[in-house]
């Protein structure tokens, strides 16, 4: 039995048999490689037996991010070519080739995961906030959407997470809104659009950005060219696949790889994906596409320190988008439409693009900047990958959001306290 299993993202999957001390099946064609195996702290350092041009040792070596791990021979950083060798030739190195190190039951675990309650970006967000609160969360009721309790010693917060529509048509009502105590939005752009759409009182409408757990790793952006484009999309299927997969249909790139994560599923046991069964047909049918199902945030997470681009050309009124906030944490660099709160949201640092109803012409729109940025990302001015992580890292950081959050609790109970 395999006890670790070293794989690349997605093309080369290598198992490592600790009895044995042999690898097989490492490379993308399954052809079996004969190394020779020791693992020493962080690092497993790998001879590959009766390969003269490998004739001293490979060390998988631990970098940022968790458990990820780059390859190293004589010093110079190594990748895997498309043909399953490998090269440290200058224009080959893509240093975010990286390898993983896991437990073959947590491999078996992400295979088949499948959540039964919803672990959207909501959910997410509440957990995280429960958690960074501590016993401070239970002095008021947070409520999402739509209040659901009133009680007179806990007041009742409403936390929106989405745009306005029918089911916030309960904002009409006064003597509801006047029993809450505050009204918490993931943007401005979301306050602005409910504030223009309900009369509600501007005094109890406040704007505390959604946050993730930050690692704080930087990484810089490949100053030579890889000979592919890893590209992720993270979301629902009806927020923008269709758009992304008619887009790469018509583009086929021989230089990119396509990541798709994504179901109705993660919103639990009572969702299915029938509406996106051709969806899923057609990326069988695509080249470069794989489809990954649906992972754990923290498994997501992971894969996009190893990602270029989160292509996310969206058909969704989004008002904050934790899938963006993650990707440029990562240092990915996104490309998604100037709509909704992504404008606010990127804070420039994005490739934006135009955006309309129609299929056709926002397929087109985006289909023009995945070219351009495929040919030359960020405009070449690499550094703006690190301003961008940077920037993310400060704005973005749950700590802070649980600060903010900490700070309209004590004053809606000082609220509370003064009323009569």
């Amino acid at each position: 039995m395999s006890k670790l299993i070293v794989f690349t993202c997605f093309d080369t999957i290598v198992f490592f048999d600790e009895k044995t001390q042999k690898i097989a099946h490492a490379s993308p064609d399954g052809a079996p490689l004969n190394l020779e195996v020791q693992q020493s702290g962080s690092s497993v350092n790998v001879s590959v037996m009766g390969a003269p041009s490998f004739d001293t040792r490979i060390v998988f070596e631990k970098c940022g991010g968790g458990n990820r791990f780059t390859i190293r021979f004589d010093g110079a950083l190594l990748t895997a070519l498309p043909n399953g060798s490998f090269s440290s030739d200058a224009g080959a190195v893509n240093s975010w080739e990286v390898f993983y190190l896991f437990d073959e039951n947590r491999i078996r675990s992400r295979l088949f995961w499948h959540p039964d309650d919803a672990r959207g970006g909501t959910e997410l967000m509440l957990t995280r906030l429960k958690n960074h609160l501590g016993g401070k969360f239970d002095e008021i009721d947070i409520c999402l959407n739509r209040p659901t309790s009133y009680s007179p010693d806990r007041p009742c917060v409403v936390w929106m997470h989405n745009e306005p529509q029918t089911q916030y048509e309960w904002c009409e009502d006064t003597d509801i809104v006047g029993r809450i105590a505050a009204f918490v939005f993931v943007s401005q752009w979301q306050r602005e659009a409910f504030c223009k759409k309900f009369v509600l009182p501007l005094d109890k409408c406040h704007v505390i950005k959604n946050g993730i757990d930050q690692d704080y790793d930087v990484r810089a952006w490949p100053q030579v060219r890889p000979w592919r484009w890893r590209c992720a999309y993270i979301s629902a299927p009806y927020r923008g696949l269709k758009v992304l997969l008619d887009a790469w249909s018509e583009l086929a790139p021989d230089d990119a790889q396509l990541d798709v994560w994504s179901s109705m599923k993660l919103w639990g046991n009572r969702y299915n994906d029938g509406d996106a069964a051709d969806l899923f047909s057609q990326m069988k049918e695509l080249k470069n596409v794989t489809y990954n199902g649906i992972a754990p945030n923290s498994e997501i997470r992971r894969a996009l320190k190893d990602m270029h681009f989160l292509l996310y050309p969206c058909t969704f009124d989004e008002t904050s988008c934790l899938s963006v906030i993650e990707a440029m944490s990562s240092g990915c660099r996104v490309i998604a439409p100037a709509r909704a709160a992504l404008t606010e949201t990127t804070a420039g640092f994005a490739r934006l693009h135009g955006w309309s109803d129609n299929h056709n012409i926002t397929k087109e729109m985006f289909k023009r900047a995945l070219i351009e940025e495929f040919q030359s990302p960020w405009s070449e001015n690499f550094d703006t990958c690190v301003h961008q992580q940077e920037y993310f890292h400060r704005m973005y950081d749950m700590k802070s959001q649980a600060l903010e959050w900490s700070r309209l609790i004590d004053h809606v109970m000082n609220e509370t306290r003064s009323d009569p």
